[in-house]
């Protein structure tokens, strides 16, 4: 009897802590964003993304900084995976301190389905900017969803280069209209 009471206590106690560890869980499950939000562009261009084990609204931020003026592009890709179980954005903005600066054009998709949003060639200048994407998950644990993104910064010309490439047509266009049309022998 004493062995019985033994193993039902110690089934007892292991019920209990499974229970606190699947509570905890749920009631603190983290959503894990890369790179603790910053998105490294260095290499002009950087990657992002969350994964989520829990229900609810989101307002996640990721932040860059680029050292010039530079056109930015990004695109965020919230993919279904399982039948029920998937994130919806409601937005996702550009911010520069607490200033919206733009917003992502939703291309396709919405609750449900995979959904892509973009931005295109947004003109920055030398600062630290802000993406911002909110929505909801409906993510019930043990199952996961994901988003991804990458933005994209390329340098802009500088006017003196504008003005040379300008000048540079010219003097080609004005090279072939002064050239005399070779002559036809019959």
């Amino acid at each position: 009897m004493t062995m019985f009471n033994t193993f039902k206590g110690m089934a007892l106690a292991a019920t209990l802590a499974a229970g606190t560890i699947m509570s905890a869980t749920a009631a603190n499950a983290a959503v894990v964003l890369s790179n603790g939000g910053v998105i490294d562009v260095s290499g002009n261009t950087g990657t992002f993304d969350a994964t989520f084990t829990d229900v609810g609204a989101f307002s996640h931020d990721f932040t860059f900084t680029i050292p010039s003026t530079h056109l930015t592009s990004a695109t965020v890709t919230a993919a279904f995976v399982t039948r029920g179980v998937d994130v919806n954005f409601s937005e996702i903005l550009l911010l520069s301190g607490d200033t919206v600066i733009n917003s992502f054009n939703s291309i396709s998709g919405g609750a449900g389905t995979s959904e892509f949003w973009e931005l295109r060639d947004e003109r920055l200048g030398a600062g630290s900017y802000t993406l911002r994407l909110n929505g909801t998950s409906n993510v019930a644990p043990p199952k996961a969803a994901v988003y991804s993104g990458t933005l994209n910064i390329s340098a802009v010309p500088e006017p003196a280069t504008w003005g040379m490439m300008i000048v540079g047509f010219g003097l080609v266009g004005a090279s072939m209209r002064s050239r005399k049309p070779a002559a036809v022998l019959a």
